[in-house]
């Protein structure tokens, strides 16, 4: 169905997601079989030294490889609809002096209304995706759930040893800002990293 729409977009609601700019709009506008590839580079933007071995849990965890600040790698980042409430991010990542990617992935999906990113089998983010005044998307962590055969269970915020924003802004028509931090409400600033990528591919329905 051409006429569909993404699932940001349908979390969001329709008026906030046309205040997004044309290219964040792209990134999160996939329905269908349509999906979008985009190529750049990630570099390291901060890392807690006193919290280094939290984060060695912390980065498996959400599936990001361990990068210090300063520290760049290149990536390609695949985003494709994986059913009608779910959309799939697949990042191949590899450092200059690495022979194999690293590979990261990750599913979005809509639980009860609520954008959900899933960092494990049985347990998910919960997100507020939200439009910034000049056209970002902000995309903040609100708390956790625990998929179980028999309910949802949801954990606050502070629960577990981080929390995540996301801010993806436009740069040029075809090229996005993609900042991502990670934070607990009492231990402080975790880890963070920031990319600058290009719309190559993009079949949206």
């Amino acid at each position: 169905m051409s006429g569909s729409r993404g699932l940001v977009e349908r979390v969001m609601g329709p008026e906030a997601f046309s205040r997004l700019s044309p290219a964040v709009r792209k990134h999160y506008s996939v329905v269908d079989e349509g999906h979008v590839v985009l190529r750049g580079e990630i570099e390291g933007a901060s890392q807690s030294r006193l919290l280094r071995p939290l984060l060695w849990i912390v980065g498996p965890l959400q599936g990001l490889p361990r990068m210090d600040a300063g520290k760049k790698m290149k990536a390609e980042v695949k985003l494709s609809s994986a059913g009608t409430d779910s959309l799939s991010e697949l990042a191949m990542c590899h450092f200059p002096s690495d022979k194999s990617p690293v590979l990261i992935e990750s599913r979005l999906s809509c639980v009860d209304g609520e954008l959900v990113e899933f960092i494990m089998p049985y347990l998910g983010v919960r997100l507020v995706p939200s439009a910034s005044p000049d056209g970002s998307l902000v995309i903040k962590a609100r708390g956790y759930v625990v998929f179980t055969p028999f309910a949802h269970v949801y954990l606050p915020l502070w629960a577990l040893p981080f929390g995540i924003t996301r801010v993806v802004k436009q740069q040029a028509p075809n090229v996005v800002n993609v900042s991502y931090s990670t934070k607990h409400p009492l231990l402080g600033d975790l880890l963070g990293y920031s990319g600058r990528f290009k719309v190559h591919q993009a079949r949206l329905a």
